[in-house]
Order: C-alpha cells, then sequence, then structure tokens
C-alpha cells in the first residue's frame, strides 16, 4: 500500500513539468514549473499557507498528522497494558507491541491451564466494550481536514479530490475519539484446579490488571480499520489532486510535496498503528478466555 500511495505522488511530481529533476525525500521533483522558472535548491518556507487552496493543503496534512498522533496513542495504550500484564506474568516486556502482547498471550495460554476435574475449562469470561461514534464528530472532523468550517468536504477541483480521503479520516478520527462503556471481566480464581498454581495466580492477577484496557482499544480499533485503510488507500489521490496547485504557490510548491508526502505515509501509518493494536489485543483476549 505503501508503494502505490508514493507512486501516486510521484505522479503529481511529473505532472508538474520539467525534464531534468532533482530528489526530495520519497519525491521527485521538476528543475522548473510553468511560469515559475527554475527552482530554488532548498526552499523551506511553505507553512502558514494563505488563500483557499492553501487552507485546504494545510487542513489536510494537520488531519493526517492528528490521526496518526490519535492512532500511536491507541497502539501506546495497548502496549501499556500488555506491559503491566508481562510484568505481572514475569515474561519480557521487550520489543514493540506486537512482540510484547505475543508474549503475555502465550503466557496466559499456558498460565491459565486447568485440570480434568475441573467443572469448567474457561477460567475468563467477558463481556467486550461497546463503543458508540458520534456521527457530528465524524463531520466536524472531515470538514476540517478539508479545509472546511461548514461540515462539507466540497466536490469540485482539489477539494473534490479529497472529499473522499477526508470523510473516511474523519470517520477513522471520530472511531478513536469514540465513547465506550467498559467491558466486564470475571476471572474464577480456583487455584485447586490449576495445572500450575503459581503460573494461574499470575496469569488471573494480569487478567484483571489488563484485559480491560485492551478490550476498550480493541472495540475502538476495530470501529476505525475500515475507515483508516480507506483513507491511507486514498490519501495519494487526495494529494495527487493537490497538484493543480502548483502555479498559485510557485517554487513553494517544492516543499509543499514533501509536507504533502509526509502527510500520505503518515496515513499508512496511522492504518498500521490500528492494525496492530487490533491484533495484539485481540490475541491476548483470545488467549484469555480460550480453553
Amino acid at each position: 500500500m505503501k508503494t502505490h500511495i508514493l507512486t501516486s505522488i510521484g505522479v503529481l511530481a511529473v505532472a508538474l513539468a520539467g525534464t531534468a529533476s532533482a530528489q526530495l525525500g520519497d519525491i521527485k521533483m521538476p528543475d522548473k514549473l510553468p511560469g515559475v522558472g527554475k527552482l530554488p535548491a532548498n526552499p523551506t518556507s511553505c507553512t502558514g499557507l494563505k488563500g483557499d487552496g492553501g487552507a485546504r493543503i494545510e487542513a489536510f496534512i494537520a488531519a493526517s498528522a492528528r490521526m496518526q498522533k490519535s492512532a500511536a496513542s491507541l497502539e501506546a495504550s495497548v502496549a501499556d497494558a500488555c506491559k503491566q500484564m508481562a510484568g505481572e506474568l514475569k515474561v519480557s516486556a521487550a520489543g514493540n507491541t506486537k512482540a510484547v502482547c505475543g508474549r503475555v498471550a502465550t503466557a496466559l495460554k499456558a498460565g491459565l491451564k486447568v485440570t480434568a476435574k475441573a467443572k469448567s475449562k474457561t477460567v475468563v469470561t467477558y463481556t467486550p466494550a461497546t463503543c458508540t461514534v458520534d456521527a457530528a464528530v465524524s463531520a466536524k472532523a472531515a470538514a476540517e481536514c478539508s479545509g472546511s468550517g461548514s461540515g462539507s468536504t466540497g466536490t469540485s477541483g482539489s477539494s473534490g479530490s479529497a472529499a473522499g480521503a477526508c470523510k473516511s479520516q474523519g470517520q477513522a478520527s471520530a472511531s478513536l475519539d469514540a465513547q465506550c462503556t467498559p467491558p466486564k471481566v470475571d476471572v474464577q480464581g480456583d487455584t485447586s484446579v490449576a495445572v500450575d498454581a503459581s503460573a494461574f495466580t499470575r496469569a488471573t492477577k494480569a487478567v484483571a490488571i489488563g484485559l480491560p484496557a485492551l478490550l476498550t482499544a480493541n472495540a475502538k480499533a476495530k470501529l476505525a480499520l475500515k475507515s483508516a485503510t480507506a483513507f491511507a488507500g486514498s490519501a495519494g489521490g487526495a494529494v495527487k489532486g493537490m497538484g493543480s496547485l502548483a502555479k498559485e504557490f510557485g517554487a513553494q510548491m517544492v516543499c509543499i510535496a514533501d509536507r504533502l508526502n509526509v502527510a500520505a505515509r503518515g496515513a499508512v501509518q496511522a492504518n498500521a498503528s490500528i492494525s496492530v493494536s487490533v491484533q495484539a489485543s485481540a490475541s491476548v483476549s483470545g488467549s484469555a478466555s480460550a480453553r
């Protein structure tokens, strides 16, 4: 997916014209722009862009950054819960979210084993968190992404190109900020039926410490994943559509393109973080409840 997005941005650069080109980050930019002339080697002044076009560009970049931050925060909450559980289980808390939660899942599965005399093989039962997305929050986020204060993402020109991406971004952002009813977790702590009483005690304590937070994170991440994937897939097209603004900003378009490239990659990273949150939290909750 990342390759696809960067390729789309590369098309933006080629469309700006010019036979010779300079490499800037992941984007090939031309040495000249139509009606602008030769570009400076290292233009850096492309923040606080003015006019309608500038507002759209700044809004899209800011929206991508906000979503990346929210997605990273969600993944961090998953990692923190798994690290707390790892401490109780006496397994390593080193590594990334997937690695830590994977070790926790394995330790839980082993620690919660019960003997054949147990009346039930299920030690942990839970009711998942229930999360509700506010449609008004979603619409507001989409409008902010498109640079519109009216709640509309627009349908013409470069705004039209970004409309679909901004709608997906708004839905994903609202999902990450959804209000959730806490999950209910019930642990049967009878060590007399445990295969290993010490490991069983550690595992049940770990479940009580971290599983509620993981269930809430999983609910939010699952709500956001579809829209985040759509945003990541359409971000490149939105950036390409903004290439029509090149003449308006002249030489500034070189570093604007670099900033847009960062925004597109941020959309991909946000999607990756949300995917990790879904997978890691699901692996732990599955190991806790499956027998």
